[in-house]
């Protein structure tokens, strides 16, 4: 370059315009997320032991007051839908593992596709475990694998059979029929009237024991 000359500035390097790739940002989201989840559900676990720590606070020493003082309590507890937020707690940290793990597949697959595809098939087989798991009671009333999915599950099905009574006066039934004798019912019936069902098995069982 001579002196007096205007400086060339196409000859001086640019660096390329920076762009944030898809896969960062998916799993930052998913991370962000599933710690997100992990920390509401650590505070909502808190403050729910404190909710239960007051349900037995200052009981009354009078049997007749004690029993109406837990009676108040427990229906402030159902209505201000204390068990349901607690139910809720076990299911975030579910949901926030899940995320977290998916979130380590899709940073490792740009590395190694094969240790990538190896973390995918194990996320995926325990993901259809756990909601096999959380199915089975639906279908077997002695099923102890009762998980939170499942009582979430029992509520959604609880409300899409409210909704459909609620459009049809006649019942409409949907699902398969198996033999009742075996204690088993159709699966929707089974989903809106576990309890029933779980205690006409209880019964049917016993009956079985003393012949």
């Amino acid at each position: 370059m001579s002196a007096g000359q205007p400086l060339d500035m196409s000859s001086i390097y640019q660096p390329p315009s920076f762009s944030t790739p898809w896969s960062a940002l998916i799993v930052n989201g998913l991370w962000f997320v599933s710690l997100f989840l992990s920390l509401l559900a650590a505070v909502l676990g808190m403050l729910s032991k404190e909710w239960l720590s007051a349900y037995n606070d200052r009981i009354e020493t009078v049997p007749l007051e004690r029993v109406r003082q837990r009676q108040f309590r427990y229906t402030g507890l159902k209505t201000w839908m204390v068990p349901s937020i607690i139910s809720f707690l076990p299911l975030a940290i579910h949901v926030a593992v899940f995320l977290f793990f998916t979130g380590v597949v899709i940073f490792v697959w740009p590395l190694s596709m094969v240790l990538a595809s190896l973390l995918a098939a194990i996320l995926l087989v325990g993901l259809a475990l756990y909601v096999t798991a959380s199915v089975l009671p639906f279908i077997w009333a002695d099923c102890p694998y009762k998980s939170p999915l499942y009582n979430w599950l029992k509520l959604v099905v609880l409300f899409l059979r409210r909704g459909m009574d609620t459009l049809q006066r006649y019942s409409f039934r949907l699902g398969w029929i198996l033999d009742p004798e075996t204690g088993h019912r159709d699966a929707l019936s089974l989903w809106q009237e576990q309890d029933v069902w779980e205690r006409q098995c209880i019964k049917e069982r016993s009956v079985d024991l003393q012949t």
